[in-house]
């Protein structure tokens, strides 16, 4: 579970900006989005309004970038055009707070989207100190106490300038002889934490979802077409019909190409969308053996291709994955940036609040927006609303509705239009 993330020097962040997703004592809005734990208490959701150009893309992309970072052929020069546009300091720095299995942690890295500078991760006592499990300075590691019964395996990984430390035990073993090494649940929670996150891209969507944890292919379909149904969109049923062994192999092969093998093979099934046919694909992964289908839309009986569906229902299909895996798993953190894209405001506000108003699971959603219907506290708490704005020297700021303290009956459609809260574009007049 996400509790707040910072980020300094990012995409055009160049002053350190923080989102927390620690609830304000609000008690006559939406007590429904708070999950509770026996530390703390955070919110179910958040949404960021701003301008265009003004930063809500690069702020729902932080985790998803550090992420990517972290496990997608370990590169941190997925970063270097994502970097503070505007000045000569390359080091970008990331802080995020989460807790998983009821422990509480800070993971930490500062890089200049080359070779990684300072990492570490540290346990978050009740009293709000650090107590340290891992320090990185260049290549020179520090081992906390509490790991000195195996310091001499922590300190004994080969380690490139470019690689994340967190991703190099792994890739030594650390999962596989975790009950030999000591300290190791805190790397496997740290390893589970950031695998349980997701960013979709809106104009786009993503290509590939790896599914874990208690996924199946069954309990999806039923999900896909009851979502469907509801979303009221014209089709009847969906069916998921089964591959042939050479485009499974075929699938297999791509696949493979972005992802290592050991990373793919402790999944239970792989999302596919192809985005020269359209389709959607499901790889399934049962005792190392893979089998597939293909999702299949039909109205009113008849069968109907993904290319002559509108982009209303390919964005729902696309979107579908990530609300089902919302619902049934605990700890993801999902990110989609501009959700109202190819969407009626409707149907926009019908997949808010099928996360916010049903899910019992401690998943959260993070969600930038342009449209006003959906700035309302009909579907938001007002600390779930964040902001982007552009400052004068190019640079944008990341700052909470809350600060402003609007009732909670408060029409913020309207006081967000007049300007009381910023982050409106400020238009010219072309004829001038």
């Amino acid at each position: 579970m996400l509790l707040s993330f910072s980020v300094k020097n990012f995409g055009p962040f160049q002053d350190k900006v923080t989102l927390s997703m620690f609830p304000a004592n609000l008690k006559k809005q939406h007590p429904e989005h708070i999950i509770s734990t026996p530390s703390f208490k955070a919110l179910k959701g958040g949404c960021i309004f701003g301008a265009n150009a003004s930063g809500k893309t690069r702020a729902i992309s932080i985790l998803p970038t550090l992420r990517n970072m972290i496990f997608i052929r370990n590169s941190p020069s997925l970063l270097l055009s994502n970097q503070y546009m505007f000045g000569d300091d390359r080091i970008s720095e990331f802080e995020v707070d989460y807790q998983i299995d009821s422990v509480d942690y800070r993971y930490y890295v500062s890089t200049d989207g080359n070779v990684i500078l300072k990492e570490s991760l540290s346990l978050i006592q009740k009293n709000g100190n650090l107590k340290p499990i891992f320090e990185r300075n260049n290549l020179d590691i520090t081992i906390g106490k509490m790991l000195s019964d195996s310091e001499n395996w922590y300190k004994g990984r080969t380690l490139k300038s470019s690689s994340f430390y967190l991703k190099q035990l792994e890739t030594d073993g650390i999962i596989d002889n975790r009950n030999k090494i000591v300290g190791s649940e805190h790397f496997i929670r740290a390893y589970n934490f950031f695998m349980g996150m997701s960013g979709i891209d809106p104009v786009n969507g993503n290509n590939i979802e790896l599914l874990y944890g208690d996924f199946t292919v069954y309990g999806y379909h039923n999900f896909l077409e009851e979502f469907l149904k509801h979303a009221d969109l014209g089709i009847s049923n969906v069916n998921f019909e089964p591959l042939s062994k050479d485009k499974v192999e075929e699938l297999w092969k791509d696949i493979i190409k972005l992802y290592e093998v050991s990373i793919l093979t402790s999944f239970k099934a792989i999302w596919i969308k192809d985005p020269a046919s359209g389709n959607f694909y499901i790889l399934e992964i049962k005792n190392n053996e893979l089998s597939g289908y293909k999702i299949v839309t039909y109205h009113n009986n008849k069968h109907f291709d993904m290319l002559q569906e509108s982009s209303g229902t390919i964005r729902m299909i696309e979107i579908s994955i990530y609300f089902y895996k919302l619902i049934t798993s605990d700890n993801m953190c999902l990110f989609i940036d501009e959700l109202d894209c190819r969407l009626h405001p409707f149907l926009a506000e019908f997949l808010l609040k099928l996360h916010l108003g049903n899910n019992k699971h401690n998943s959260q959603l993070l969600v930038t927006l342009h449209e006003f219907y959906l700035m309302n506290n009909d579907i938001w708490r007002n600390d779930e609303i964040w902001l982007t704005e552009k400052r004068i020297n190019g640079s944008s700021d990341l700052y909470s509705l809350y600060q402003f303290r609007p009732r909670f009956d408060k029409d913020l459609q309207n006081g967000y239009m007049q300007g009381r809260y910023g982050a409106i574009p400020m238009l010219g007049d072309f004829n001038e």
